[in-house]
C-alpha cells in the first residue's frame, strides 16, 4: 500500500470579506484521502502561520496549502521555501494576486480539485532585506497602502479603494536612486515595484508581461500623475 501524502492547511479564519467558519469541514470533505493524511489548522495571530510551517516542517510535512488573502499566501510561502517544501493555495482574500496569477480557481470548491490533482509548478522567486517575495514588492505609495489595508478592521475591494484615495490626497512622491544591471538611475515616483507576477490582485496589473517562471524581476516606476487619471 502507497504511504499516504502528509499535507498541511493553514487557514486565516479572517482573510477577506467575511469569515471561513466552514472551510475546515469543506477542506475535509473534499480531499482525497486515500493520496493524503491532512493537518487542517488554522491561525491566531500575526506570524502563526509561519510558526505552523515551521512545527510542521519538524514533523515530517513538506507539502503546505495556505487558504486565505496574499499576506496568509505569502506567510506560509516564505517559511516553506526555507525547506524547499511545497505550496498550494486555496485563494480567500481581498486580492488574490498570486492565485490569480496562476489560475488557481477562486472557487474553494475548484481550488480543491487543483490540490487533489497534486500537479507541481515551479516558479521564481525573489528577495528583498533578505525577505522573500513571490508576486510582488515595492516601495513607495503602493508599500503604504499595503501597510494601511493591513490595519483595516473591514476587508474587500471595496475598502482598499477607499483607502487608496485617502492615502492618495496626503501622499507626497518621492525621489530614488536606483542600480539596474549595474546602470544608475534617479527618478521621482510615486512607486516602485518589482513584479515576479504581473499584477497585485482583483486583476490590478503593474506589469502585464512578467512572468513567474523566466527568471527575470521586472522594475515598473510610476510617476505622479493627478488622480482623477486613475478613475477615466
Amino acid at each position: 500500500m502507497n504511504q499516504k501524502i502528509k499535507i498541511a492547511f493553514i487557514i486565516n479564519p479572517i482573510a477577506g470579506r467575511r469569515k471561513h467558519k466552514d472551510m475546515a469541514g469543506l477542506i475535509s470533505n473534499q480531499l482525497n484521502k486515500e493520496k493524503f493524511q491532512a493537518f487542517i489548522l488554522e491561525t491566531c495571530y500575526g506570524g502563526h502561520a509561519s510558526e505552523l510551517v515551521h512545527e510542521y516542517l519538524a514533523k515530517g510535512v513538506v507539502h503546505f496549502v495556505a487558504v486565505g488573502g496574499d499576506g496568509t499566501v505569502n506567510e506560509v510561502a516564505r517559511e516553506a521555501f526555507k525547506d524547499n517544501a511545497t505550496l498550494g493555495i486555496i485563494p480567500c482574500g481581498s486580492g488574490n494576486g498570486l492565485a490569480r496569477t496562476l489560475k488557481i480557481p477562486l472557487k474553494a470548491e475548484k481550488a480543491m480539485e487543483t490540490i487533489n490533482d497534486f500537479l507541481k509548478f515551479k516558479m521564481d522567486v525573489g528577495v528583498i532585506n533578505e525577505n522573500y517575495f513571490f508576486c510582488t514588492c515595492g516601495v513607495g505609495f503602493d508599500a503604504k497602502i499595503g501597510k494601511k489595508f493591513a490595519k483595516q478592521k473591514t476587508r474587500g475591494f471595496s475598502t482598499y479603494v477607499k483607502t487608496t484615495i485617502r492615502e492618495y490626497l496626503r501622499y507626497s512622491p518621492k525621489r530614488y536612486k536606483i542600480k539596474i544591471d549595474g546602470v544608475k538611475y534617479a527618478r521621482k515616483a510615486l512607486l516602485i515595484t518589482i513584479a515576479n507576477a504581473g499584477q497585485y490582485g482583483n486583476n490590478a496589473y503593474i506589469a502585464p508581461n512578467a512572468s513567474l517562471n523566466d527568471g527575470i524581476l521586472e522594475v515598473c516606476v510610476l510617476k505622479p500623475f493627478p488622480l482623477i487619471k486613475s478613475i477615466i
